[in-house]
């Protein structure tokens, strides 16, 4: 009897553990899309410099607008828009470059392309200049993140676009 129920709970693992491998899949593809979300360095055995260039960005969030340089192939800033905000952002985490500044987040504002993109909750913003001088006058980082989680971002990939499709119709219903 008690074999029976052992080989019950392995087999009742194997199902479940092959469901969440489906379901972080499904996650994967539809949070990213296939947008590369941090471009690793090209491989050691690899003879390969390329050009960088500093993008700015300005830390609304956490530190008061303080900038944070962010260092990019020069290949990411002439390349798609969106693949290139997310390797900003990427590049932005602490995890991947540590800084005494804190990681890119909601409400911070990516100096890029002669633009000012803001990171929305999803996607990233293009901040018009009144938009912008609301975003400064805010007072304090909770007041500041408040209003960027209020705005919706227009810049983002397809699937995300879905998403904030499918949560205003939820919304207005």
């Amino acid at each position: 009897m008690d074999i029976s129920i052992g080989v019950v709970i392995f087999i009742a693992g194997l199902i479940f553990k092959h469901i969440f491998e489906r379901i972080a899949d499904a996650l994967e593809e539809i949070a990213f899309n296939g947008v590369t979300i941090y471009d690793p360095e090209p491989d050691e055995d690899e003879d390969v410099e390329e050009d960088t260039m500093i993008v700015n960005v300005e830390l609304w969030a956490f530190a008061d607008g303080k900038v944070r340089e962010i260092s990019i192939p020069e290949h990411v800033f002439g390349g798609d828009l969106i693949q290139a905000l997310h390797y900003i952002f990427s590049k932005g985490q602490n995890e991947f470059d540590s800084q005494e500044s804190p990681s890119v987040s909601v409400g911070d504002v990516i100096l890029f392309r002669d633009e000012r993109y803001m990171v929305a909750t999803i996607g990233y913003k293009t901040l018009t200049d009144e938009e912008y001088t609301t975003l400064k006058e805010k007072e304090g980082s909770v007041q500041r993140i408040l209003w960027a989680y209020h705005v919706k971002g227009d810049v983002f990939t397809e699937p995300q676009g879905k998403v904030i499709a499918a949560v205003e119709d939820y919304w207005n219903e």
